[in-house]
């Protein structure tokens, strides 16, 4: 029977997930305050902690960093609030880029150890739920960055660092209510992804997260009609596509019950049919919200459902180093995405445009999901 304090010590966690999203919504404001600072350095404000956290993931699942699994999580928690928070009092970029950097070492921890703390606690069916409680955390966390950072820092950029005491109350319900079983991680992840499951897992991982993020980074210039050029119109399909996730986490344990072995390549194949309906219906505002809830199902049934399966795919004490591999294949996935999908783009279609990526993006999620059913079918996987 799962413990209520244990469900919200994990959705807590698990809203640190979003909170490096929060300066998304001031980083024009943010380039007004520093004029002399380069765009590709703004914009890397949000990149970096995605880089650090792959890092950080890497080092916590090689045995490098001190392995009680409830004083590390703690720590992520923790680093993820208080290091984003600090540059509220200074306005310097030099310490809020150097913050980012903070913030993304705890981002990494906090995707490692939260699934090996759950690994340790539950198995099976209790698992798969609190997986999916983990993912409908990650979804809100980014909802609120979002929303919260712009409410705040519609005055001053330095207002939406507040979201970040998010990570300090979640480290204080840690503390509280996750219980200290003396458990650590006794192997490295050495040789971890030689695993032919935990490999597999992680490849189609790297893919998902190299297409799915397309939708967040093109949907604002790929609206056309009445809705082209229309911010509003773009943030709130992509607040559908954010919130929708939070109802796949929550119900991840019923889409598993339906689609058995076959949950991952139906939520990439949920990818391929809503970009599909992006491209086709640009302006029509509808399918495009259609579109959104079909790509964020994806990525809501994804991402906890490959995170169950690699965590139980090996040993419990290898739990973490599992979710480290994965935690770095996603995270490599988000960085180069622009530019492997542009060039794959102009390499089959000749064009870089958001309509010819997102049929790409449709393309090689469909055939991956295919693939995926075939190794499921023959139980590669």
């Amino acid at each position: 029977m799962i413990n209520w304090k244990f469900i919200t010590m994990v959705f807590s966690a698990a809203l640190c997930q979003g909170l490096h999203l929060s300066l998304s919504p001031v980083l024009e404001m943010i380039q007004k305050e520093f004029p002399e600072i380069s765009l590709v350095q703004i914009q890397m404000l949000i990149t970096v902690p995605t880089l650090l956290a792959m890092v950080s993931a890497l080092a916590a699942g090689s045995g490098k960093l001190p392995q009680n699994k409830k004083k590390m999580l703690l720590a992520g928690c923790l680093i993820s609030g208080a290091g984003g928070l600090f540059p509220f009092w200074i306005s310097s970029f030099t310490i809020l880029f150097f913050s980012r950097i903070i913030l993304g070492a705890g981002l990494g921890l906090v995707m490692v150890y939260l699934p090996a703390v759950i690994s340790e606690h539950y198995r099976g069916k209790e698992r798969a739920f609190l997986m999916g409680v983990q993912g409908a955390g990650a979804g809100t966390g980014m909802m609120l960055a979002t929303l919260l950072g712009g409410f705040f820092g519609n005055s001053h950029y330095q207002n939406a660092l507040l979201v970040h005491t998010i990570g300090i109350g979640a480290a204080w319900l840690v503390w509280r209510l996750l219980p200290e079983t003396g458990k650590s991680i006794t192997s490295s992840s050495s040789g971890m992804c030689k695993n032919r499951r935990v490999f597999l897992i992680c490849l189609f991982g790297w893919l998902e997260m190299v297409f799915v993020i397309t939708f967040s980074t093109n949907l604002a210039m790929h609206l056309d009609g009445e809705w082209k050029n229309n911010a509003f119109a773009a943030g709130t399909l992509i607040a559908i596509f954010s919130g929708i996730q939070i109802l796949m986490g929550l119900f991840l344990r019923f889409a598993e019950k339906i689609l058995g072995r076959y949950t991952l390549p139906a939520a990439m194949a949920c990818f391929g049919a809503g970009a599909l309906l992006l491209v086709v219906f640009p302006s029509q505002y509808k399918v495009l919200i259609l579109g959104a809830i079909l790509c964020g199902v994806s990525q809501g049934i994804f991402i906890p459902q490959a995170v169950y399966e690699i965590t139980s795919v090996v040993p419990t004490n290898l739990a973490a180093s599992a979710s480290a591999c994965f935690t770095a294949a996603i995270c490599m996935g988000q960085l180069v995405s622009p530019y492997f999908v542009n060039q794959m783009t102009r390499l089959i279609l000749k064009s870089t445009s958001t309509g010819a990526v997102f049929v790409t993006g449709a393309i090689m999620m469909t055939a991956g999901a295919a693939i995926l059913t075939v190794i499921k079918k023959k139980q590669l996987l």
